[in-house]
Formats: structure tokens, C-alpha cells, sequence
């Protein structure tokens, strides 16, 4: 069974050919590592939303994982 993957709230602006849109989006927390491998942010970032926090909580996120230069940051919900 495929559950649907949440995004964040946004408003197309304008959509284009080839099913491109303009967004616009809601501010936004993100939960990001510094440079550093990718497992290894992965694993750091998953940890603190499994509970690795100072709330010991887990946190919700959504899509998409940003990754840029061996960095990587999950949007929270």
C-alpha cells in the first residue's frame, strides 16, 4: 500500500509547460546538518526527529529532503 508523501502547504503563483509551477510557500522550520557526508547527515538528521532532541519528542517532516554541497536538511511539520 503507497501512503502519500506530505509537502508543505504552497500556492501556485503561475504554472507553465511541461507541468512547472511557480510556488509560493509558507515559512518553514528546517531541521539541517553542517557540510559533512550524506549518510552521516542523514543519520543525524533522522535521529533528532526520532527523538535524539532536547524534548526527547519525535517530529514530524515532510517532503523533500534538501541536499546541497554535503549538506542536508529535513522541512519539519
Amino acid at each position: 500500500m503507497f501512503t502519500k508523501i506530505e509537502e508543505p502547504d504552497y500556492t501556485v503563483l503561475e504554472s507553465l509547460e511541461n507541468n512547472v509551477e511557480i510556488r509560493e510557500y509558507r515559512p518553514q522550520i528546517w531541521a539541517a546538518t553542517a557540510k559533512g557526508s550524506e549518510n552521516g547527515a542523514f543519520g543525524t538528521l533522522a535521529g533528532y526527529i526520532f527523538g535524539d532532541n532536547s524534548r526527547e519528542e519525535r517530529i514530524g517532516m515532510t517532503a523533500p529532503v534538501v541536499t546541497e554541497e554535503g549538506r542536508m536538511a529535513f522541512v519539519m511539520r
